[in-house]
């Protein structure tokens, strides 16, 4: 028996503007629809619009149960603490300078995430990007009209050294420091959702946001999950994934600029919409597409985004020195012909 619910929910204008490429092949094929020798379950799906994305959440259960709702309010939650398109969220009250702001668990629980991302990263993960991410058109507002004195004038509002959380409230070093948690919310709705489904004692499901996405259990042919993962291309191919994997109760998220940029309508540059904070400018290198697999959603999806910050060397190193990562990133050579690198873990994985 199959249940599907579609469901739109959040803010109207894009909440997380962080796209991403993993897409869940299972989801579409007939193992869902096919008949099976094993266990009879409950096939619930649940797919719709949140955040500025999609969703699309499949579980399979013994019994009838009743998703809808609760999905729903989880997400609105996220809205109304983390969506900078929402003005009434705690982050969008924090970045217009409201100082009475008290923040709920689930933003002190993304900042104290950020912050250990932050040190990992030797300051290449920074949610304090916010106002560049404005200015150079990715955010509520913008874009500006930049030089290199207007991006160093920006940079005294950057780093994770200034802003602090004590007693539910926000310190910030000065005035104008803005918060963007593009870079690991969405991962964290997914983890939200999939706390949700294990309280239930739901053994198999499948939760994708955006492409961030986490694996509990099996699917209806009592296999492991498996995952297709987009090629770094703008345009569709006939051939689009560049890997397929199984996913074991893990999590997945891939970061890449090639769907999201900015062209500028006079001078037709096109500004890729990752910053690195280090320097206050968009990541203008070779590397393509980052997919990481870690045990929480939220951490492979600031992973990724991190990788596409610090470039191909750094992002090896990173993975090859953390057992609890695999990673797959895609770059392009000298002479413009693609390259991959795998770490050992990921190779087993592909299919």
């Amino acid at each position: 028996m199959i249940l599907e619910a579609k469901l739109k929910t959040g803010a109207s204008a894009p909440f997380f503007m962080k796209y991403t490429s993993a897409f869940l092949i299972a989801l579409f094929t007939g193992l869902l629809f096919s008949c099976s020798s094993g266990p009879k379950y409950q096939i619930i799906r649940l797919q719709g619009e949140a955040q500025g994305t999609t969703f699309q959440i499949t579980v399979l259960s013994d019994t009838e149960m009743d998703l809808e709702r609760p999905v729903d309010s989880i997400l609105r939650a996220v809205d109304r603490s983390m969506s900078p398109w929402l003005p009434t969220s705690l982050i969008s009250r924090i970045n217009q300078g409201d100082t009475s702001v008290r923040v709920d668990p689930m933003f002190e629980v993304v900042f104290r995430k950020s912050q250990e991302l932050n040190s990992i990263s030797k300051g290449y993960f920074d949610i304090t990007v916010g106002g560049l991410a404005n200015a150079w058109g990715f955010g509520p507002n913008g874009p500006m009209e930049l030089d290199s004195a207007r991006v160093d004038s920006l940079m005294q509002y950057v780093g994770m050294d200034r802003v602090r959380i004590q007693g539910q409230k926000v310190y910030l070093e000065k005035e104008g420091i803005r918060f963007d948690f593009n870079a690991i919310a969405q991962g964290y709705s997914v983890d939200l959702i999939c706390a949700y489904l294990d309280g239930l004692s739901v053994q198999n499901y499948l939760v994708e946001i955006g492409g961030e996405l986490r694996s509990k259990g099996k699917n209806l042919e009592e296999k492991t999950w498996r995952i297709g993962i987009d090629k770094p291309t703008a345009q569709r191919a006939s051939d689009p994934f560049q890997a397929i994997i199984e996913l074991p109760n893990k999590a997945l998220a891939t970061s890449g600029n090639y769907r999201k940029f900015r062209t500028d309508e006079v001078t037709g540059k096109k500004y890729v919409h990752t910053i690195n904070p280090l320097t206050g400018y968009t990541a203008q290198q070779n590397l393509l597409s980052a997919t990481i697999v870690a045990q929480e959603a939220m951490v492979a999806d600031g992973y990724s985004t991190m990788c596409m910050a610090m470039g191909l060397k750094k992002s090896i190193q990173l993975i090859e020195a953390d057992s609890t990562l695999e990673g797959m990133l895609v770059y392009s050579k000298a002479n413009g012909d693609w390259a991959v690198y795998q770490s050992a873990g990921f190779e087993k994985l592909v299919r």
